[in-house]
């Protein structure tokens, strides 16, 4: 690759994310193509730069490759073609040169006034080269972290509740109670203190509690892996349904089938995510983007590690999963599934209703002696004496 045109090639996509919002997506192997995408610009939202000539590359691979964008970033297949390259015998509005100083004529240019201006020339271009890869990783590790503030700020609030809950746990292990008391104690689920103390927060506090860091860091990143594809498709308030939806349903599932189970952790929320994420990507096919399908496939592998991981509940995964399938289908788009999501307004309600009449059967637990012991004397030894008496009243 001729590196005066990488130089600049680099510098038009500094130019664009910085000054017009657009996200670097690919660049191929050989460093001579670009591609570029910002699904607010109404007329232009995917851009391909490129250091060949343009009627050097297929037109049809070019189409394909925008449509498969398309599909991902939720917007049209449109955009502009933009080569460094003199040599370009094609230019039209679609297919702009631009060089230093000079502009091809397109009706779309003036949309980005100065382009030319945002390249130069070098007597030097591997230092060329240089500074700009350094001027272009400055400019998307900042508009990097503005678009994660911007599109994920449910994924980003889960975060930062695991991360207290993970704290207070820590705190509390460290005044030396017992694993299973600090579970607890944090916030953890445990079927004798919802069906005999109506603790009901609990279905939703758990999964914010952590006590160890690699499990922790193991769900935040295939959190937020999931979020990536998922939050900016159905919006931060239905991504927060999904996962709460998904917890609780998880641990309904567990008030059902396990009486002495304590569970902690984030898999049953993630499992619904995953589950609705499934959904969407066989309903775009957007699994026939290679870089789609890697990331979906590391998905799935870290959540095999998660239910490999001790004290993992494959009951509440279960029933997050169900829960984030059956909402992926409700939260859909195809026309043709409209008769699928009519049903699941009416049968939702229904299995949920059936779901709570069944705990509410099965509401009395056995408590773990051990467990409810162990319980009572760290609350006392905390100073919650009022807390650890009402304990003894229901778990004895």
């Amino acid at each position: 690759m001729n590196k005066l045109y990488g130089a600049w090639l680099i510098e038009l996509s500094n130019y664009l994310i910085k000054e017009h919002g657009y996200q670097m997506i690919t660049m191929t192997k050989a460093n001579d193509e670009i591609w570029l995408t910002n699904a607010t610009h109404a007329s232009l939202p995917i851009i391909m730069i490129t250091s060949k000539p343009l009627q050097a590359i297929d037109p049809l691979a070019i189409q394909a490759h925008r449509e498969s964008l398309a599909v991902v970033f939720k917007t049209e297949a449109k955009g502009l073609n933009i080569s460094v390259d003199d040599n370009t015998t094609v230019r039209n509005d679609e297919n702009v040169v631009v060089l230093p100083g000079y502009t091809s004529h397109s009706k779309f240019m003036e949309q980005f006034p100065n382009i030319e201006n945002s390249i130069s020339m070098s007597s030097n271009p591997e230092k060329s080269l240089s500074k700009a890869v350094m001027d272009l990783r400055k400019t998307m590790f900042k508009a990097q972290k503005q678009v994660q503030r911007k599109m994920f700020p449910a994924t980003n609030a889960i975060m930062i509740m695991a991360m207290i809950g993970y704290g207070l746990a820590l705190f509390l292990a460290m005044q030396g109670f017992d694993f299973d008391s600090v579970m607890i104690m944090a916030g953890g689920f445990y079927k004798p203190l919802v069906g005999y103390g109506y603790e009901v927060w609990r279905f939703v506090t758990s999964a914010f509690v952590h006590i160890d860091f690699f499990h922790l860091l193991l769900n935040l990143m295939i959190l937020r892996n999931i979020a990536t594809l998922l939050e900016p498709v159905v919006g931060w308030k239905r991504f927060l349904i999904i996962f709460f939806v998904g917890t609780i349903s998880g641990n309904m599932f567990l008030f059902i089938m396990q009486d002495t189970a304590i569970g902690y952790g984030m898999a049953a929320g993630l499992a619904a995510t995953l589950g609705a994420l499934l959904i969407y990507v066989y309903e775009t096919q957007i699994y026939k983007v290679p870089r789609v399908l890697s990331q979906i496939s590391s998905i799935v592998f870290m959540n095999i590690l998660i239910m490999m991981l001790p004290g993992s509940s494959y009951t509440a995964m279960g029933g997050g999963l169900f829960a984030g399938l059956l909402l992926g289908f409700l939260f859909s788009k195809r026309r043709d599934w409209e008769s699928i999501r009519t049903g699941l307004k009416v049968l939702m309600p229904i299995f949920y209703i059936l779901l709570i009449a069944i705990m509410v059967m099965q509401k009395d637990a056995i408590s773990n002696a051990t467990i409810a012991e162990n319980l009572i004397k760290s609350w006392d030894s905390f100073g919650f004496t009022g807390y650890s008496e009402h304990l003894k009243n229901i778990l004895s």
